[in-house]
């Protein structure tokens, strides 16, 4: 996609609007510097996630490449999702949990009637989809933060003028 900024307000702009990473996120993922971003960057690459305190936010990651597509515009190539540390995280906690429930239900099958059994795994694979579901949402929210923030895809007023008299 393309920046409405050249490379060098890119730049300016990721130094303006990011902090840099604390080591340990997990038990201090807010950093008080008042910047929407957290990651790091370099002249052609950043990583980037965004300064929440909620934790779960702190799971997706922007990562992406930027160079000089001509004198005004920038070419900006990204992803955002789920970082794979949490995304592994993830399918262990479920998988683990999954597993361990069943496997005291059934080697108590004659104490554990079977509304126990589906209850349990109901709420396990509804949990999954809850976190499915806020993991993709928060994805959209902050693909559009970070689209508005360093003017990706957004045309030129004169642009959207002058296309539509041809």
């Amino acid at each position: 996609m393309k920046s409405n900024l050249n490379k060098t307000e890119f730049k300016r702009r990721l130094t303006e609007l990011t902090s840099m990473e604390k080591p340990f996120y997990l038990l201090t993922p807010f950093n008080f510097s008042g910047k929407p971003f957290s990651g790091i960057f370099d002249d052609s690459k950043f990583g980037l996630t965004k300064n929440s305190f909620w934790t779960h936010v702190k799971a997706i990651e922007i990562k992406g490449e930027y160079r000089q597509s001509d004198n005004n515009t920038t070419e900006v190539i990204y992803t955002v999702g789920i970082s794979r540390f949490f995304r592994i995280f993830s399918f262990m906690f479920f998988g683990l949990a999954l597993i361990g429930f069943n496997t005291i239900l059934f080697f108590n099958w004659d104490k554990v009637p079977i509304s126990v059994f589906m209850t349990v795994n109901g709420f396990l694979i509804f949990a999954c989809l809850w976190v499915l579901l806020v993991n993709w949402i928060t994805s959209k929210i902050m693909n559009q933060r970070f689209q508005q923030e360093f003017e990706i895809g957004i045309e030129d007023e004169w642009e959207k003028l002058a296309g539509s008299s041809v």
